[in-house]
Formats: C-alpha cells, structure tokens, sequence
C-alpha cells in the first residue's frame, strides 16, 4: 500500500492548502489535480477530508479554472451534506450542554466542534463526523445518565476504545470520552488540566487555548499515527498562524506555548508533540519558533528514525500491520523508556 505523500493528489492538493500558495500557484495546483480521475480525487479529497477546504479553493479560482461536472455536483451535494449535518450537531450540542450544565457536570467540546467555528470561521469547511464531548471518568456513568434522559441512546461500535462510549441522537452521533486516549500513555491524566481551564463562548463549554493546542498536538499522533488524515495538519497549520501564536522571534513565551510546553513535558508526551509538528511543518512550513522545537525534538537518532516511519505513512501501515506499528512506531513517541513500560500495559486496547 503506497504512502499518501506518493498519490498523484497529495502535493496539488498542499499547493492548494497552504496559506502561503500565490493565486498563481493555486491555479496551476488545480489543473494538476484535475488531470486525475475524477473519482481517484474524489476518494481522496475525502478520505483526508479536506474536500470543503479544495472546494472552495476551487470556487475562489472561477472562471479562470472550472471543476468538471460529475466533481463539482459531488462535491456541492458534499457541501449541502456538510452544512445539514453542521445544523443538527449544534441543535444537538446545545441540548447536550443544557443537560450537563444542569447537572453541575463539567465538560468541553473538541476536535471538529470546537474547530469548524473557532477556526475556520465556517463549521462546513470543517465539518465533524460527530460531536466529539470530554468529561472527567469521575462524572462518566451520571453524565451518561443524563444523556440518556435526554434521549440520547447508546450505539455500540466494534473497536471502540474503553475511555469512550458513542451515542445517538436528534439526528448525530455524539462521542464521550473521559480520556483524549488511553490514560497509560502520559504520566498525568490530562482530562482535569482540560476542564479545569475550559472557556464559555455562547453558552458552550471549549477547551482554552492551551488545552486546544495539546489536544491537535497529541490526538492525531497517539490515536491516528499522525497521518491518517491530511486535515488535522490543516488544523494544526491554521492554529500556529493564528495572530500571535507563532513565537517567530525566537522566543518561546509568546502565544500558548509556556503551557503547552510544561504540559507536555509533565506527560511525558513531547517526543508525540514533535511528530505531529515535524509532519505539519514538512507540509506546510508553519512557522513556530527554533526555542519551542528545541524543547520538543528528541534526540537525533529519534528524530531520523520517526521520520523514516513518517515518510512510510504509518496510518497507512497500521491497516495491514497494526501491531508492527503499534510497537514500532506508536511506542516510540513516548518520552522514555519507563513511558514506554507504563504505556505497554492495556496496549491491545489502544
């Protein structure tokens, strides 16, 4: 199975992505893709789930440059899709926060929920496959509870991990965890920093900047093997260039980063950080300061091995040989031998 880097759709669709790509450049990025199959891309721009993202890109590019029919009906029904599915998960979002807050039971939304608006400005450039929730274990069977009174069902899935339980309702699936991922691979629980700094925004409970950075630092590579889905460098890209997040004079006390850094060193997780920011940075040269990457890299020798893993695209991998990645690949982000020790226990699981 060949890496991602090595399909004929990924670098027009980065030329297409970064936030650097002259108009120019972009048009030019656009013809190479459209000399693919049009289902090749399709399949492609979906599977990473940026196909909003190259949509619009395209649509900004009129009439210079114009989509082939079958493409653009599929992608505009995508869109309409998108935007449906956006409108039930914030009616469903809004009633999960009403039965939580009435119950005095903490919690934060993350991953696409937080991002589509936070972000992006646009919840349908980012749409979320469900409504990703974070409580602490010690609420996990009252929060359940609730929801449930609230007519939320249970909907067990195969492989789902034990720190999370997905629910249906009112149209969307809403997932619950109490863990960002399993609890033996960082050396503190992380679920209590996120929610003890958690801030309001309409009503909604969301993580805080520093938290938010942790968690698109950390989720992709401990849950996803850092390349399973172009989006999350997207993500990770458009966070560091937000306004005074770069740290680009060389010091690492600028924006979010004093937090996320001891946070991080804390769990024993830097080496998991850096994976996830050399891979965006590779793709996307997303600016963030030598001190930050300096107190983030691993040794040389880590460093080369990783990459080489990177540039084999373990998600990918993990398909065909999970636990060749798993001990490989996965175990090696862990900071230290004993990080190592701690996060073999339960690894079945993760």
């Amino acid at each position: 199975m060949k890496p991602a880097q090595a399909d004929r759709c990924f670098e027009p669709c980065l030329d297409l992505l970064r936030a650097t790509t002259s108009q120019s450049a972009r048009e030019q990025a656009l013809l190479r893709l459209l000399r693919q199959d049009g289902d090749h891309v399709l399949r492609f721009l979906t599977e990473h789930r940026i196909d909003q993202h190259i949509y619009r890109r395209a649509l900004e590019l009129r009439p210079a440059i114009s989509l082939p029919e079958a493409l653009h009906e599929s992608l505009r029904w995508a869109q309409r899709r998108a935007a449906v599915a956006t409108m039930l998960q914030t009616e469903a979002g809004r009633l999960v926060a009403e039965t939580l807050d009435s119950e005095g039971i903490r919690y934060v939304f993350f991953k696409g929920f937080h991002l589509g608006e936070a972000l992006y400005g646009d919840a349908v450039l980012r749409p979320a496959a469900d409504i990703d929730l974070l409580i602490s274990a010690a609420d996990q069977h009252r929060a359940i509870a609730a929801l449930r009174r609230a007519e939320f069902s249970p909907a067990p899935q195969a492989g789902q991990p034990q720190y999370e339980m997905a629910l249906d309702g009112y149209g969307t699936q809403l997932d619950v965890h109490w863990h960002l991922f399993r609890p033996e691979r960082s050396r503190q629980p992380l679920t209590e920093w996120i929610l003890s700094s958690r801030r309001q925004h309409e009503g909604l409970w969301y993580p805080d900047d520093a938290a938010a950075l942790v968690i698109l630092l950390l989720n992709p590579s401990l849950t996803d093997h850092v390349t399973q889905q172009l989006s999350h460098a997207v993500d990770l890209d458009r966070w560091l260039r937000r306004p005074g997040q770069d740290g680009t004079d060389g010091s690492a006390t600028d924006g979010d980063w004093p937090p996320v850094l001891a946070c991080l060193q804390n769990s024993g997780l830097r080496t998991a950080a850096w994976v996830m920011l050399d891979w965006t940075r590779r793709h996307f040269s997303t600016p963030v300061s030598s001190e930050v990457l300096h107190r983030l890299a691993p040794s040389m020798l880590r460093r080369a091995y990783l990459r080489a893993w990177l540039n084999r695209d373990p998600a990918r991998l993990y398909l065909r040989w999970p636990s060749l990645v798993r001990g490989g690949f996965s175990l090696a982000l862990q900071d230290s031998i004993s990080d190592m020790r701690r996060a073999l226990r339960g690894i079945g699981s993760g």
